[in-house]
């Protein structure tokens, strides 16, 4: 229906040296520990495309888009997330918040938190945007993301083969992005019976996936978040985070180094 778009840029270095960007018609998996920043991770990578011309549409199935709206602000002015969500600011605070706030409105961040929502939904809800914004005189959607993989509802297998069905939605999303010509990042739960609480390097791998395990079918490029301070309260490494590249379809493997700020849940490159 309209032409490919551009590579996606996450807007930190070193990843994007490493899988030159995210690119079209590819499914990004984006897994990790629970509140290891998964969801804060997914919005860095979609405010920067926003703000560099792109238009994200982001399905959270998870979050309200009030919530979603505030954490995104939060990010995109440094304010800390607690005070805009207890609207305990300063004078300084709201300043910053209001220029801030509408710079974000300037960006092209799409939110949808329908519970329930199907990747068929999500098909025409896409297409009808990019439609609209071509009638306008605008570029398509660049980006999807879909937050969280195992809370989309079942499709043809029903509620009992959870293996299945998760597979099947991973199918879709790959289809998904596709047929739109976008890179779709989904984010993902690890196996909660995985070992890897009992190993000495703690960092998430390929055999952590557990369900997923129909996964090299379907996803291009799988990303795990690692934070050595979930697991260790002593760690040398306190507000650093790990971006581990475990697979590329067509690209290397690595590891990519961040601050990690969790009052404003932003991530920032350790390469000036």
């Amino acid at each position: 229906m309209w032409e490919a778009q551009h590579q996606v840029q996450t807007g930190y270095l070193e990843l994007d040296r490493l899988t030159k960007g995210l690119s079209p018609g590819d499914l990004i998996l984006l897994s990790g520990e629970t509140a290891v920043g998964k969801t804060a991770f997914a919005l860095n990578i979609a405010l920067h495309e926003a703000r560099h011309g792109g238009a994200v549409a982001i399905f959270s199935l998870e979050t309200t888009k009030e919530r979603l709206s505030e954490r995104l602000i939060s990010t995109a002015t440094s304010v800390p997330y607690r005070d805009i969500a207890t609207r305990n600011l300063t004078s300084g605070e709201w300043s910053g918040l209001v220029r801030g706030t509408i710079g974000l409105l300037r960006a092209h961040l799409y939110l949808d938190d329908s519970i329930h929502v199907e990747i068929n939904d999500m098909r025409e809800r896409a297409r009808r945007t990019s439609i609209e914004r071509l009638r306008t005189g605008l570029n398509p959607l660049s980006l999807i993301v879909v937050d969280y993989l195992q809370l989309l509802p079942p499709r043809e297998y029903g509620v009992g083969d959870r293996r299945r069905t998760v597979a099947a939605n991973l199918r879709g999303l790959k289809r998904l992005a596709e047929n739109l010509g976008v890179p779709v990042l989904v984010i993902s739960q690890l196996d909660r019976d995985s070992d890897r609480h009992l190993r000495p390097d703690k960092r998430p791998s390929l055999a952590d996936l557990g369900e997923l395990e129909h996964f090299p079918n379907y996803a291009d490029t799988v990303i795990f978040l690692y934070r050595d301070e979930c697991y260790n309260p002593d760690s040398d490494d306190k507000g650093i985070a790990e971006v581990i590249v475990a697979r590329q379809q067509l690209g290397p493997v690595g590891r990519v180094r961040l601050a990690w700020m969790p009052d404003t849940g932003r991530y920032a490159s350790l390469v000036r």
